[in-house]
């Protein structure tokens, strides 16, 4: 068993109670599973236009750098937080988690899963990860 197997099996466990219960007579479905310890999808948020409960602030093209190796070996989680924790002397800011996933061919049981965190930081932790990402070969977009 891979050290993944047990994230993906997790991930299908809580896909199946995000599974909404449908009417076969029904267009769409709209009542998620009610079943004790489920997780419930709700709608997304409808905001009126004058709402600035969320507020997008993009000032300009995204830009950011990916890569896929640390010291020319791929990168598993243990490695990502080393990348994380190398800035550490910086100031630490509070952070906006995000946890999404596909399943880009669902005859299998892989999803393409995505873990990114959001923060307002300052130039110089910035500076701090992008050398870190760049020394690794890091291309930008």
């Amino acid at each position: 068993m891979t050290p993944m197997r047990p994230m993906f099996t997790l991930l299908a466990l809580a896909a199946a109670a995000m599974t909404p219960a449908c009417d076969p007579e029904a267009d769409t479905c709209e009542a998620p599973i009610d079943a004790a310890g489920s997780l419930h999808v709700v709608q997304p948020v409808q905001l009126e236009q004058d709402d600035d409960a969320i507020s997008l602030r993009e000032q300009g093209p995204p830009q950011g750098l990916y890569t896929s190796t640390l010291g020319g070996k791929p990168i598993y989680r243990k490695q990502f937080v080393a990348m994380i924790n190398a800035c550490q002397k910086q100031v630490d800011p509070p952070l906006t988690c995000t946890l999404s996933w596909y399943q880009p061919d669902v005859t299998k049981d892989e999803r393409v899963l995505g873990i990114g965190c959001s923060m307002l930081a300052p130039t110089s932790l910035l500076g701090c990860w992008g050398d870190i990402w760049l020394a690794n070969n890091a291309v930008a977009f």
